[in-house]
């Protein structure tokens, strides 16, 4: 049987650089567990915007959180500057790919 989890986190891209790295180390320390983070990243046009996105990444993948889903936001931001990111747990995908296997 599983264990009880928290809920899905959703959270604004202005968490990019001041909460989620943190978030992802504490997951990657074992200290926290989450299975699933949805994030639309804003192109903020600041000039450390590369810089953060690249260190959200490279947090996220520590933390062993994949990339599930992504999608444009065509209806805001000029239809390319927004992007929605699912990331879920590799343990959660493990598992539930072990409760329910596919067949060929």
């Amino acid at each position: 049987a599983s264990q009880s989890r928290p809920p899905s986190m959703a959270c604004p891209s202005t968490y990019l650089g001041k909460y989620m790295p943190p978030l992802f180390e504490l997951i990657a320390s074992g200290n926290v567990q989450v299975d699933q983070v949805l994030i639309e990243l804003h192109d903020s046009k600041q000039d450390n915007f590369t810089s953060q996105l690249n260190e959200f990444f490279l947090a996220a993948d520590k933390a062993k959180l994949r990339i599930v889903h992504k999608e444009r936001n065509q209806w805001g931001c000029d239809g390319f500057r927004c992007v929605e990111y699912a990331l879920v747990s590799e343990s959660f995908l493990r598992e539930a790919n072990e409760a329910i296997p596919c067949s060929a």
